[in-house]
């Protein structure tokens, strides 16, 4: 429908390196900048991939108001990506990457608020072939009140109105818990983060899981037969 799309910014400069920093992570890149000596007046900088600018911001009185834009990205870790580097050059959460099931069950997005306030988004709306993140969902606490330090928790993929309970209790909404060592001074908790979570989706963490998993179904079994008998 629309072959491209531009606004006014308020300080060129900083916009301008904020979009290459975000939109690089998608796999798009400055194609055109046009200077305001060959425009008479303005300076504007035109973003696309494939030598075509698609997304244009430029100076001028900036917009009232706040817009939207929402960037594709071609798979999740893309998302992840676009979200890490905004946060980097000054862009502000505007909503974590994750899933977004209202709007239909593979929306998987982030959002961020570009230096003049604008939303901005990146959104993939295809399956997660991986499958493990989708089955188990990984959720990283940068701080655990219980263990004082940073933990990844793999998600129950029951839905908590199904918990049933077990031995007298409960059953906990995480299946696995893995605290993270305390950081090596030379090493950034995001970096370590992201690297866990790697190897957890890569599966080294996958046989303590179902481990745990068989465990879990073993005790459920031997306690429906002692109710039996």
């Amino acid at each position: 429908m629309l072959d491209h799309v531009g606004m006014p910014v308020s300080d060129y400069a900083a916009s301008k390196a904020f979009y290459l920093k975000v939109l690089s992570a998608l796999g798009y890149d400055l194609v055109l900048e046009v200077s305001s000596e060959e425009t008479g007046g303005h300076n504007h900088a035109g973003f696309g991939s494939g030598g075509q600018p698609q997304f244009w911001i430029g100076t001028g009185k900036p917009i009232k108001g706040r817009v939207h834009f929402a960037f594709t990205a071609k798979d999740r870790a893309a998302v992840r990506a676009f979200y890490a580097a905004a946060l980097q050059v000054g862009g502000k959460d505007n909503g974590a990457p994750g899933l977004r099931p209202h709007y239909h069950d593979n929306y998987y997005g982030a959002f961020v608020l570009d230096p003049d306030g604008h939303n901005i988004e990146a959104v993939c709306h295809l399956k997660d072939n991986r499958g493990l993140e989708s089955r188990f969902p990984v959720d990283i606490t940068p701080y655990s009140p219980k263990t004082r330090r940073p933990e990844i928790a793999i998600a129950n993929p029951r839905p908590r109105n199904h918990q049933k309970k077990t031995t007298g209790r409960i059953r906990s909404a995480a299946l696995l818990r893995v605290p993270i060592p305390k950081l090596a001074p030379d090493r950034s908790i995001r970096s370590v983060l992201a690297a866990l979570r790697g190897a957890l989706l890569r599966g080294r963490l996958l046989r303590r899981l179902l481990h745990r998993l068989l465990l879990r179904c073993c005790l459920s079994h031997v306690n429906s037969l002692s109710l039996r008998f």
